[in-house]
């Protein structure tokens, strides 16, 4: 459906991830941020006043036939072509538009529908981040908690994308997910809390880059006391709580940008671990290698070669 039909169905509206100057009634400025690349400004050499008609009158939703009423000096056909290029550019958006979607129209110039996600986890960021993900609109969201392989893997096969949400570093549970995805093919993203670190990521394409285990192992190399941790891994542990809140609303945040970031065609987080370094405030990325022959995800068998 092209945009010209998309405005004669129902209201549209300005942008509201975009911020708009009327400079004149012939000239108007917009930007998304002031670091954005997202910045143009639209003038009319007609000399109609329409530009700040126009923009001033999309504060509030309109349809179509309003904004003809509102500028008699430009025809039904003129301000139908104009809305048309706007919604094209992302600037005007059909009223009622999810806001990842908005927002990825300017920030990614792709303004797709949101797949069929699942978030699997019974703790607190499970829940967070699926907060998160209806905030924005992404709605076709479940939640589950598998308690088997079998259950593990009929979830990820009901969905297009998976997050898996641990709210304390379990290398096992994320081995077994690893090992389900690879049977039914599904696009996981990780998001785990590891005491005051969070770790997001990467987007793990079953048998297209690394799997999980290429991951823990890049990652178990740069922890504290290695052997200990090794040697403890996994074994049962208990905690008196969970992490604090501001913890969970940061992790859960940016697991949230990850998805809309993969939504409008940009995979960030392909083959890199964003680590959040909440002691200290610290933000970095790990690229993952992917070994030419895993023994766990690759199909060419290792090969020996003797002199």
């Amino acid at each position: 459906m092209d945009n010209v039909k998309k405005t004669e169905l129902g209201a549209i509206e300005l942008n509201p991830s975009l911020r708009y100057v009327i400079c004149s009634p012939n000239e108007v400025f917009i930007r998304h941020g002031a670091r954005s690349q997202f910045m143009t400004t639209l003038q009319d050499s007609s000399g109609s006043d329409g530009l700040g008609v126009l923009f001033t009158a999309l504060r509030e939703p309109k349809s179509l036939l309003e904004l003809t009423e509102l500028m008699p000096l430009v025809t039904r056909g003129e301000i139908a072509e104009i809305v048309a290029d706007l919604l094209a550019d992302g600037i005007l958006m059909p009223s009622g538009t999810p806001r990842y979607q908005s927002h990825s129209s300017v920030v990614w110039k792709n303004d797709n529908p949101a797949p069929t996600i699942c978030v699997l986890g019974s703790g607190t960021l499970a829940t967070r981040i699926t907060s998160e993900l209806a905030a924005v609109g992404i709605v076709e969201t479940t939640t589950k908690s598998p308690q088997s392989h079998d259950e593990l893997r009929d979830a990820l096969a009901s969905a297009t994308l998976a997050i898996v949400a641990v709210d304390a570093l379990s290398p096992t549970l994320l081995l077994d997910v690893d090992a389900a995805a690879r049977e039914t093919g599904t696009r996981w993203l990780p998001s785990v809390l590891d005491g005051s670190h969070a770790f997001i990521g990467p987007w793990i394409r079953p048998f297209d880059g690394p799997c999980y285990q290429e991951v823990l192992l890049q990652l178990e190399a740069t922890t504290v006391r290695h052997a200990e941790y090794l040697a403890t891994r996994d074994h049962p542990e208990s905690s008196a709580g969970g992490a604090p809140s501001p913890h969970l609303a940061v992790a859960a945040g940016w697991t949230a940008i990850a998805v809309m970031s993969l939504i409008g065609g940009v995979p960030s987080l392909a083959d890199r671990v964003m680590v959040l370094d909440l002691e200290r405030l610290g933000v970095d990325t790990t690229d993952i290698m992917q070994l030419p022959r895993c023994p766990v995800c690759q199909t060419t068998p290792p090969m020996h070669t003797y002199q």
